[in-house]
């Protein structure tokens, strides 16, 4: 039996629809076809290229530049994304006669396709195609022979269908309201289906082109058409350009030594990319440094905005109304009534034409996409010096205009100027802990601002190695380091030491000062037949202080740059102190009398403090013996009362005539007179300790 689910390799189309397809021009909107019928008295002139300006910030400004006849058309091809950037951007100068721009418009695909008599959205099988068709008229011929069967498709259906030992599979039918009645063909069966419709045919056709139009990633034409004739115009915009980079080539070949700035050669070359698809024939380039904000706004592909719907209020009927009495007099209503009126008299109209009438609104434009330009020529954009600032950017303008075919890569010469270097050695122990790296200070002799790039470094007429440039300004100078220079070793020994420096009072608390020194002691050994200049990186620590600056020091943010003359074949050493002082407090109340004496006996402390703080030891020492004196005191109180307890148990069990129960009655008569003495002595030693304590307070607070 014939498996229902396999499905014939059969083209599955109608002749209308195929007869269609032939029959569409290759406009896909009317408005292509417009602007190619405005197309057709246009002249067509190639507007050359004049400049182009790329950023660092990842765009291009093109500019063209040329004459143009009445009626001349300049054609620019872009990308749809391309397209964007052009809406945003492009601008026109000289076309004082007024010019139009046209574009192929982009409507949005679903909202096209839903205007069509068949719906395709959605649609990806026969199955899917047949049920958007309810209701049309088509004639289906059969594989299986036959004559055709014409008839409105009624509707499509999947069932289950028996495929042979007791299996089942689904399988699609298509029923047809025939002049008979119902017909049901499977679809596998059907090899042909043709629209009887021509006009529904014809609208299938261009849904389908439609559809394929949309993966179209062919350039869009911007047109832009001239009215009058003009000796000069300008035409130009933005568009996405690949970053140009900079690189450098240091050669110092011709310096004079390690302790004295030599000349050096810097050149400087640009790498360009032409992504475009056109020749680049002698066009002024100039490359931009800086980030200029740049973005990207979708402005070819039309907008909709969903508008409220408003329903008609319905009454069912009207209720009377009262309303409260006005607190204006009549004569005030009246008068502001005619004020009001009076200023709307006597508003001007926004819309006001050289012949006094009021427009309310302006006339609509030829075309959707066209935007018309009727205005003098502004004056053009002044052109970059060789170097130069531009607003907040800088700028390097090639003194020869650049020659580069479409898809090349050039690299452009923008810097060839002598710079001064200096020979030295950079050590820092974070990067290399046995070694310094050779380098040169670069001083920016030059009138340029050079931007940031890698330069190479030549050294004998050979390579030396390589480094990274930040931007320098002129006159500035940057450190640059390329190689390690294993002639010279270095070894760096930390230590660190706190001691106190001196002690006074300050109401009552004890301020004691102490100086905390960080050192870092750097052994250099050259062993190279040249003298080295070494410049030694060391940590800056923002709250210590660097005692005994070497003369010519540098600062940076976290940074000390100690300069070390190592002569060849010596050792020298440095060391390099950061001392910090802080103060101590100390509350003198919490502390115990050998705390106060571990004072008292510090260093560096004056001698009016050391006696001081030992005449406060010794008030401490007295108040913590009245302490102890009361502390006892309870003591003896608490073991006499646990004397008397049990005493009082033994008593319990002995007759009162016994001779122990007299025992006990006398010594428990004997205790009662030691607790009595006992509280005595108590209240005593409480005032004591109070005396003693208030003595101590009061001259502690007094010091200062």
């Amino acid at each position: 039996m014939k498996n229902p689910l396999a499905w014939p390799v059969r083209p599955f189309c109608t002749r209308a629809l195929l007869a269609a397809l032939c029959a569409l021009p290759l406009a896909s909107t009317g408005f292509v076809a417009q602007v190619n019928a405005q197309a057709v008295d246009a002249v067509a002139v190639d507007l050359p290229l004049e400049s182009i300006t790329l950023f660092s910030s990842g765009v291009g400004f093109f500019r063209h530049a040329g004459a143009v006849p009445a009626g001349g058309a300049v054609r620019l091809d872009f990308t749809a994304d391309e397209l964007n950037d052009v809406l945003k951007s492009l601008t026109l100068t000289g076309a004082a006669g007024g010019a139009s721009v046209n574009y192929p418009g982009q409507a949005d695909l679903n909202q096209r396709l839903s205007g069509f008599g068949v719906d395709l959205r959605g649609v990806s099988s026969r199955y899917d195609l047949l049920g958007r068709l309810r209701g049309v008229e088509v004639v289906v011929t059969r594989s299986g022979g036959g004559a055709a069967l014409a008839g409105r498709v009624l509707g499509v259906e999947t069932r289950k269908v028996p495929t042979g030992d007791d299996a089942v599979a689904d399988a699609r039918f298509v029923t047809l309201a025939t002049a008979g009645g119902l017909a049901e063909v499977a679809l596998d069966q059907v090899d042909q289906l043709e629209v009887t419709d021509a006009r529904l045919a014809s609208e299938m056709a261009a849904a389908l082109e439609l559809l394929a139009g949309s993966r179209d990633t062919r350039k869009k034409p911007v047109t832009v058409r001239f009215n009058q004739a003009a000796p000069r115009v300008g035409l130009s915009y933005l568009q996405a350009s690949p970053l140009w980079k900079l690189s450098y080539r240091l050669d110092l070949s011709e310096r004079k030594g390690q302790d004295q700035a030599s000349s050096a050669q810097l050149q400087g070359w640009a790498v360009v990319d032409n992504t475009t698809d056109r020749d680049w024939n002698a066009v002024d380039v100039t490359l931009v440094s800086g980030r200029p904000v740049s973005f990207v706004q979708d402005l070819y592909a039309p907008a909709f905005l969903k508008r409220p719907v408003v329903r008609p209020q319905r009454y069912a009927g009207l209720a009377p109304q009262s309303y409260d009495q006005s607190l204006e007099l009549a004569d005030e209503r009246v008068t502001n009534t005619v004020r009001a009126a009076k200023a709307t008299l006597q508003r001007p109209s926004r819309f006001r034409g050289t012949d006094g009438e009021n427009h309310a609104l302006a006339e609509s434009d030829a075309a959707a996409s066209s935007v018309r330009f009727d205005f003098e020529a502004p004056a053009a954009v002044a052109a970059a010096a060789t170097s130069g600032a531009v607003g907040e950017l800088f700028a390097y303008t090639l003194s020869e205009p650049v020659t580069l075919a479409r898809g090349d890569s050039a690299m452009l010469p923008v810097v060839q100027e002598a710079v001064t270097a200096q020979d030295l050695s950079v050590f820092n122990n974070a990067v290399q802990p046995k070694h310094p790296m050779r380098g040169v200070r670069l001083t920016n002799t030059t009138e340029l601002k050079l931007d940031a790039g890698p330069v190479t470094v030549l050294d004998g007429g050979t390579y030396a190695g390589d480094a990274q440039l930040d931007f320098l300004a002129p006159g500035a100078d940057r450190l640059l380091t390329y190689a390690l220079d294993l002639e010279v070793v270095i070894n760096a020994e930390d230590h660190r030491h706190s001691v106190q420096t001196g002690g006074r009072f300050e109401r009552g608390v004890l301020m004691l000062s102490r100086r905390q020194e960080i050192s870092r002691t750097y052994t250099l050994k050259n062993t190279a037949a040249q003298d080295r200049h070494v410049l030694i990186e060391h940590g800056r620590n923002t709250s210590f202080e660097l005692i005994d600056p070497p003369a010519g020091l540098e600062t940076t943010g976290d940074l000390y740059r100690l300069p070390m003359d190592v002569p060849a074949g010596q050792t020298v050493k440095t060391t390099a102190t950061q001392v910090r002082t802080s103060e101590q407090t100390v509350r003198l109340g919490r502390l115990n009398e050998a705390q106060l004496v571990a004072h008292a006996n510090g260093a560096a402390l004056p001698a009016d403090v050391v006696a001081r703080l030992k005449k406060a030891a010794g008030l401490k020492r007295a108040l913590t013996q009245a302490e102890r004196a009361v502390s006892q005191t309870d003591s003896d109180r608490k073991r006499i009362v646990a004397e008397q307890t049990r005493l009082r148990d033994n008593m319990k069990a002995l007759d009162r005539n016994n001779a122990l129960y007299k025992r006990y009655l006398a010594k428990l008569n004997t205790q009662e007179d030691q607790l009595e003495a006992l509280r005595t002595r108590r209240t005593e030693l409480n005032n004591a300790v109070k005396q003693q304590r208030d003595a101590f307070e009061t001259f502690i607070a007094g010091l200062g």
